[in-house]
């Protein structure tokens, strides 16, 4: 049979064990959040993207031609302007871009594509 003062050292060890169950939990859930936001905000780049490369395609654009940010918002966004997950606004190039250029790239800097994978946009 256990003492009073065997069974109160184990206090110590439970409480020990419970916060470092917790400090992962948040550690891992921040991580999470972090990747989850840079997911929604490269989508949102290469949504846009897409949707720049189709305005130019139709009206028969070339590299540096005038871009209606207002017409591709209204029509392919339904009016409601894309924005970074964190917060960020992105900063839309007033003219069409080069092949591999993102017409709105985010400021925040942890959220860009990797390397090379846009070499063709």
């Amino acid at each position: 049979m256990q003492t009073a003062s065997e069974s109160k050292t184990s206090y110590p060890i439970i409480i020990a064990t419970v916060l470092l169950f917790v400090m992962l939990s948040v550690a891992g859930w921040l991580k999470w959040r972090f990747e989850s936001d840079r997911a929604a905000c490269l989508m949102n780049q290469r949504n846009i993207q897409q949707a720049m490369r189709s305005y130019q395609g139709i009206n028969g654009l070339s590299e540096g031609a005038p871009l209606d940010r207002a017409w591709i918002v209204s029509e392919v966004f339904n009016g409601i302007e894309p924005c970074c997950p964190s917060g960020s606004i992105y900063t839309w190039s007033p003219s069409v871009p080069a092949i591999g250029t993102l017409v709105a790239p985010c400021p925040h800097g942890k959220h860009e594509f990797d390397p090379g994978t846009t070499k063709d946009w």
